[in-house]
């Protein structure tokens, strides 16, 4: 593989990162050139999905589903890191789902159920409210 030798310009927060990732990766990276570069590549990929057009080709040359393969493959950290500080985007929670109401156990009766006996009553209609009924709406006219 070769390389061409670029410059750019960290600003003061990026240095303090990198200083404390030297330290703490120096066992995976040999120099800051290697630290760099592979944050570099690292983070030209979260770039690429970004990057979508149609006249300058697309995701920086990947193809969405090779894209989408390489990243799965950088971001389960991050999403591990996530999971475990409960900083998971709502969209990536997974809800537990509601539990069951609790099943109430039908008692049965041990002693028969006795039906009351219907009563009768006596029902008096006033035959003047029923001739009142009778002539109400005699004026309208029915279809």
């Amino acid at each position: 593989m070769t390389t061409t030798p670029k410059s750019i310009r960290v600003g003061e927060r990026s240095m303090q990162v990198l200083d404390a990732l030297r330290v703490q990766l120096a066992d995976q990276y040999s120099s800051d050139s290697a630290l760099l570069t592979e944050a570099a590549r690292r983070g030209l990929l979260v770039m690429a999905v970004e990057a979508w057009h149609a006249e300058a080709g697309q995701y920086g040359g990947h193809q969405p589903k090779e894209l989408a393969r390489l990243l799965r493959y950088e971001l389960n950290a991050l999403f591990n890191f996530l999971l475990e500080q409960d900083e998971l985007p709502p969209m990536l929670r997974i809800v537990a789902a509601p539990t069951p109401p609790a099943v109430v156990p039908i008692m049965v009766a041990t002693e028969p159920v006795v039906q009351p006996e219907p009563t009768v009553t006596t029902v008096e209609i006033d035959t003047t409210v029923m001739d009142l009924m009778e002539l109400a709406g005699q004026d309208e006219e029915w279809d």
